[in-house]
């Protein structure tokens, strides 16, 4: 594979490992960035991530950027939890869980199995993942990031000139051919430094990584 559309995180690790770099990245409502949400029932007394203190909440997987590493690492820089501890000294030994993505992270606290879960903010804030009657039930008690947009990664072997040429490929599609883009991408494509990309995710990846090797 030459090239690739990868979440923030995926890239984070290609890079570390020196087999692939950022070519470009999405660009959302003008931001190269989006947040991830602490959701619970509309009716619970919740207000933030504080009062989940010693409940049972959801991550949406393992691996999700927004659903796991994001809200993760958040957690350490509130003083929440510890890389010692880790999202059960907070929440409590058997309270965290994880789905298999954001919908069976919602459904646990539809099911009242969780009180929270930690979702990306387009669950709340679009229609692609929730209907308007379960978005309803719902509401956000914190948002936390910034959660780096998708990326294209491109094999690290690729010289300069033939990184300068997918680039340009890439960037013409914002005008000759939006339509395409959009359906492919979901968002506008533009070039970025890799660096300040990455930045929020690399740091939370180094928090998440100090956690596994307790």
């Amino acid at each position: 594979i030459d090239i690739a559309w990868v979440s923030s995180t995926s890239l984070a690790r290609y890079r570390e490992a020196a087999v692939a770099d950022l070519l470009v990245a999405g660009e959302i409502d003008g931001q190269t960035s989006y947040e991830s949400y602490w959701v619970t029932l509309k009716d619970k007394p919740y207000t933030s991530i504080e009062d989940l203190a010693g409940k049972p909440i959801c991550f949406a997987s393992p691996t999700s950027t927004s659903g796991y590493i994001i809200p993760t690492h958040d957690l350490a820089k509130r003083g929440l939890i510890t890389a010692a501890e880790g999202p059960e000294g907070f929440f409590g030994k058997g309270n965290v869980l994880y789905g298999t993505g954001y919908v069976s992270a919602v459904q646990r606290v539809f099911g009242g199995q969780a009180e929270a879960a930690a979702v990306s903010d387009y669950v709340m804030d679009e229609d692609r993942h929730l209907s308007e009657e379960e978005k309803g039930r719902l509401k956000v008690v914190q948002s936390q990031g910034p959660v780096p947009t998708h990326c294209m990664a491109i094999r690290a072997s690729f010289s300069a000139e033939e990184v300068d040429l997918l680039r340009s490929a890439l960037l013409e599609l914002n005008t000759a051919n939006p339509e395409l883009r959009d359906r492919v991408f979901g968002s506008v494509l533009i070039e970025v430094d890799p660096d300040k990309h990455l930045d929020s995710i690399q740091r939370a990846l180094s928090f998440v990584k100090s956690l596994n090797a307790q």
